[in-house]
């Protein structure tokens, strides 16, 4: 495949500024939408827990509500606390544990393109 010319160049950046304006309104609707169906989703919630209900049928189905449990991501903060617990007696070696862990973390390294928004040009 040979290289795009100069126009080609042009004409891609263009309709990638034209995807990338329409990415961002389509997003700032979307999150308002998903603002409101966490609000109603909290009051459906509220309202069921009140009632003691786990289930509303609806029209072609059901509202369901779940509890999860899950446990919560493990910060450099929480682990250090917590090897300094197990390794009371031994600080040095907890230092050492925490110095292998922290240094031979995965690190993951991806391509992004990204368009800077300068003023009033931003809605246009």
């Amino acid at each position: 495949m040979s290289a795009p010319t100069r126009t080609e160049l042009v004409e891609n950046v263009k309709k990638w500024i034209a995807l990338d304006k329409e990415i961002h309104t389509m997003k700032r609707t979307l999150k308002e939408r998903i603002a409101a169906h966490k609000s109603l989703a909290a009051t459906i919630i509220q309202i069921m827990k009140s009632d003691s209900v786990d289930s509303y049928n609806i029209a072609g189905g059901a509202i369901i509500h779940k509890q999860r449990r899950s446990k919560r991501a493990i910060s450099k903060k929480y682990l250090e606390s917590e090897i300094y617990k197990y390794f009371v007696t031994d600080p040095s070696g907890a230092q050492n544990i925490l110095e292998t862990i922290l240094n031979n973390r995965g690190e993951i390294v991806k391509d992004c393109l990204e368009r800077k928004v300068i003023g009033a040009v931003a809605d246009k």
